[in-house]
C-alpha cells in the first residue's frame, strides 16, 4: 500500500496533490484498459463436436465496415449540401461532408482543413452569417479548441411557416492549419 505524501508547506504542493492522483488514475485506468484489450484477443473459441456444417459467416473478429450513404462524401461536398449558405473558405480542403434535405431544412455536417489562423476562419463564419441573418453566440472555447461559435437564425416566427436554422462551429489549430467543424440544420 502507497502511503500519502507527508503534507507539505508551500501551497504549489496543495494544488500538485490533486493533479497528480488525477493522472494516476488516469494511468491505471489507460494500463486495465489495454490489459483488457490484450486479453480479449487471447481467448480460444470453444472446440466443435462437426466443423463439416460451419458457418460461412466472417470468421470471429472481422468486422465488416459500413460504406458512405449518397448523403455523403469524403473529399468533396455531398449530394445537396447547402453550399450557398454555409460555404467553405476559398483555400480550405474539404475532408468530409454530408446532407440530408428534410422538410423546408437541410441536416448537414462539414469536416474541413484550413491554412492560416482560428481567428481568420471565425471572422470568415462571423462575416458569412451574420450577412445572411444569422445571429451569432460565441462561447468561451472548450478545452483543445481555439474557438467554437452557435449561429442561429429565425424566419417567419410568428407563422406557421416558421423555420428555425442553428450552426455549430468548432476550430481546432493545428501547426499553421486549422481543422474546422460546421453542423447544423439550414434553409439552402
Amino acid at each position: 500500500m502507497i502511503s500519502p505524501a507527508p503534507p507539505s508547506r508551500g501551497a504549489t504542493s496543495d494544488v500538485r496533490a490533486p493533479r497528480r492522483a488525477a493522472r494516476a488514475r488516469t494511468g491505471a485506468l489507460t494500463v486495465a484498459a489495454l490489459v483488457a484489450l490484450a486479453l480479449g484477443g487471447c481467448s480460444q473459441d470453444a472446440p466443435t463436436e462437426d466443423r463439416a456444417g460451419a458457418s460461412t459467416s466472417p470468421a470471429p473478429g472481422v468486422v465488416d465496415l459500413p460504406t458512405f450513404g449518397p448523403t455523403s462524401s469524403v473529399g468533396g461536398l455531398a449530394p445537396d449540401f447547402p453550399g450557398e449558405t454555409v460555404p467553405a473558405p476559398p483555400d480550405a480542403t474539404v475532408l468530409a461532408s454530408a446532407a440530408t434535405p428534410g422538410g423546408t431544412t437541410t441536416a448537414f455536417s462539414l469536416s474541413l482543413s484550413v491554412p492560416g489562423a482560428a481567428a481568420d476562419v471565425l471572422a470568415f463564419y462571423d462575416d458569412t452569417f451574420d450577412g445572411a441573418g444569422f445571429d451569432t453566440a460565441s462561447p468561451e472555447p472548450a478545452q483543445g479548441t481555439a474557438g467554437q461559435r452557435l449561429y442561429t437564425r429565425t424566419t417567419n416566427p410568428s407563422s406557421a411557416d416558421r423555420t428555425d436554422e442553428a450552426v455549430t462551429l468548432v476550430v481546432i489549430e493545428t501547426d499553421g492549419s486549422c481543422l474546422v467543424s460546421l453542423s447544423g440544420d439550414v434553409v439552402p
